[in-house]
C-alpha cells in the first residue's frame, strides 16, 4: 500500500480520575478507498510520561493488524 493510499485522523486526551491514576484516550478515523473506519481507545495508567504516546502505538499496531495501514 502506498503511504498515500489511506489518511489517518485523531484526537488525543487525558483525564484525571485519582491523584494517581489518569485516563487517556484516543479517537478517531481511518480514511481508505473512499470508506471510514472508525476507532476509540482508552486506558488508565499512573505514569503519563513513560505512556502517552502509547495510545498511538496501539491504536496504529491494530490498524495493521486488520491490514488498514502498512
Amino acid at each position: 500500500m502506498k503511504p498515500d493510499a489511506y489518511t489517518l485522523s485523531g484526537k488525543s486526551g487525558t483525564g484525571i480520575l485519582t491523584d494517581t491514576d489518569m485516563i487517556m484516550w484516543l479517537v478517531g478515523y481511518l480514511e481508505r478507498n473512499d470508506s471510514p473506519y472508525f476507532y476509540a481507545m482508552n486506558f488508565k495508567t499512573n505514569d503519563f510520561g513513560a505512556l502517552h504516546l502509547a495510545r498511538y502505538e496501539i491504536t496504529k499496531d491494530i490498524l495493521r493488524e486488520l491490514e488498514l495501514i502498512d
